[in-house]
Order: structure tokens, then sequence, then C-alpha cells
């Protein structure tokens, strides 16, 4: 059996969606065609390149009757409000370990969400200064309720969700042979860094000559390398390919609010920019970020041909911070 099929059988197909690509006309120039792929357009409640982590992530659960999930996350994860939509229907028992916000917000976007679909009692709030122990308490909490419950981590970053974080390039190799050309440089945002990792690894494995360009928005370099060597062991453990060294990717900080979570006056401005121009709705946490970074290189010169920016959802996220946009964010055009 290939590796592409071997990737297949471990994956629900009812769970991965062809998303299109299209162009960006404000982003090209003529030294770059530049391809937005909408991972967004997937679906609502589950959405983007999550979606497809859970392609294979939930037929694992399934296989080895976990009866219990226990997760991890921020009180507006989009990983949580997706995943626990799919453990609900699949009837499968949740609890979450989520990160207290220091402040309290109007119930909106994924807190609503979460809200309505979690119970108090199937929540563990974690101040913020004790985040650092989380991922330690929860998987402790899943080892007490015996083998029958199986610990996800944020972002559903676990070995069993790497079959369909895989199935990302392979789609896009689908494409680039109805456009009839190959994307010489492809970018995408990285917050656990499963995604971004399969991409590269995938990438390596076929030995295509794509450069893929990395936006780290949360964590920095080191953490994102070693998640890099962790999903290395990964594609060996769960689909049995030994992988040559990492090549060609780079990574970037965000061009601007580089802190994890936080956004300016210029995200802002951005995101409605895009939307008024492009149509394209993207959220100031994670795509702003990745769609702003590459901009600018592109803008600069660095990347020629042809560019493909992958749009990896979080449109309930943006639902849940319309505060900051309630008045025009500077020089934005009404």
């Amino acid at each position: 059996m290939d590796f592409p099929s071997r990737i297949m059988t471990k994956c629900l197909p009812a769970l991965l969606s062809e998303t299109r690509m299209h162009i960006l006309p404000s982003f090209c120039s003529p030294a770059a065609r530049v391809y937005v792929k909408r991972e967004d357009e997937s679906g609502f409640g589950i959405s983007g390149c999550k979606k497809r982590k859970y392609a294979s992530l939930l037929p694992f659960l399934l296989k080895h009757h976990i009866q219990t999930a226990v997760l991890l996350g921020g009180a507006h994860s989009n990983h949580v409000v997706g995943i626990t939509q799919l453990l609900h229907e699949h009837r499968i028992g949740v609890h979450a370990f989520l990160k207290k916000p220091h402040a309290s917000f109007p119930l909106s976007g994924n807190a609503l969400l979460r809200n309505m679909l979690l119970a108090e009692e199937q929540i563990s709030w974690v101040p913020a200064d004790a985040w650092g122990g989380a991922e330690a308490l929860a998987a402790e909490y899943a080892r007490n309720l015996g083998p029958q419950a199986f610990f996800i981590p944020e972002g559903g970053t676990c070995p069993p969700a790497l079959p369909g974080a895989c199935t990302l390039l392979l789609d896009i190799q689908r494409q680039e042979q109805q456009l009839g050309t190959g994307f010489d440089h492809i970018w995408i945002d990285a917050g656990t860094g499963l995604m971004a990792a399969a991409l590269i690894g995938m990438n390596t494995l076929l030995g295509r000559h794509s450069q893929v360009h990395v936006v780290l928005v949360a964590g920095d370099e080191a953490y994102f390398l070693l998640q890099l060597k962790r999903v290395w062991k990964w594609f060996e453990e769960e689909l049995q390919l030994s992988l040559p060294p990492a090549h060609n990717f780079e990574l970037y900080p965000p061009v601007t609010a580089r802190a994890f979570g936080s956004m300016n006056a210029e995200v802002r401005r951005f995101c409605l920019q895009t939307a008024r121009e492009e149509g394209l709705l993207l959220d100031p946490i994670y795509t702003a970020k990745l769609f702003l970074t590459a901009r600018h290189s592109l803008a600069a010169g660095r990347q020629q041909g042809h560019v493909l920016l992958i749009h990896s959802g979080g449109g309930t996220g943006l639902m849940g911070v319309g505060r900051h946009f309630t008045a025009p964010a500077p020089g934005a055009r009404l």
C-alpha cells in the first residue's frame, strides 16, 4: 500500500473536505501569483485545518472504545468547541481543563458555543498563573479514569491526529494538477504546530520543491522545532514512514502584535481591509497575522512564482472579538 493510501485508510472521509482555492488579486504582483486555500469554508462549528485532524482522531477514539475524552484549551478555544461537537455526536463523554480568563467578557463567539456545549461540571478551570502545569493535571485526570479515557492536548495535537493533518498537502497536490502548476511557496500559521509540521513532513517526504513559510502565532522557534521533532517520530509510529531531515521551510514571528492572543490597530485595520477588498474574513489571532506577515514579505519581493496562503479557519473565534471592532480602526475605509 502506498503511503497516501495508508494515510487515507486512517481517516473518516466524511470529515475531509476538498476545499477550493482562488486568486488573491490585492496580494499579486508581476513577480508573484498568490492564491488562498479556503479551509475556512469546510464547515461552521467545525471547520478549517482542525477538521482534518479530527478525521483521523475520531476513528482512533471509536476503535479504542474511548468513553471519556479529556480536553485542554483556552476559554475561547476553536479546538474545544470543534471536538466537543463530535464527541457528543458519538456519545463520548467530555471533561475539559480550560484556562480561566483574566476578566469576564460578554458571552459571545467560542465562549458562547462552549457554554452551550459544556456544563460547568464538565469543566475544570485552571488559573492563568497555574497554566504551565495544566497539561500534567489533565493527563493525570485521564489516567485516573482508566484505559477507556484519552487525553487530547491543546489543538488536538497528538499522534492519532497526524494522518488527518497530512491530508492537507494531498488536497493541495490534487489542485496543483488541476491548475497545471505547482506552488513555489506555501504559507501556514502555527499554534500548537501540528498542521505546519505535517505540511513540512509531507513536503519533505514527497521530495517537493515548495518552500513552506510558517508564521509562529503561538510559541517561539525553539518550541516549534521541538514539535517538529516530535511529529517526525509520530510519522514513524502512526504511518510507519521514516522521514529524512526536514528541509525547505522558514519560520517567522508575526510582523506585528507578536504576543499570542494580542491584537492592535494594524491587525484590526488589515482585517477590515482584507474583508472589503477580497471578501475574506480573517480572525485577528491567527489568520490575520499569517496573511499580514505574508503580505509584508511578498511586498518586499522575497517570494516569487506561485504562492499559496492557507486560510486555516477560526471564523467562530472572530465572532468573539466584536468589542475590538465597535469603532472603525484608524485609517479603515468605510
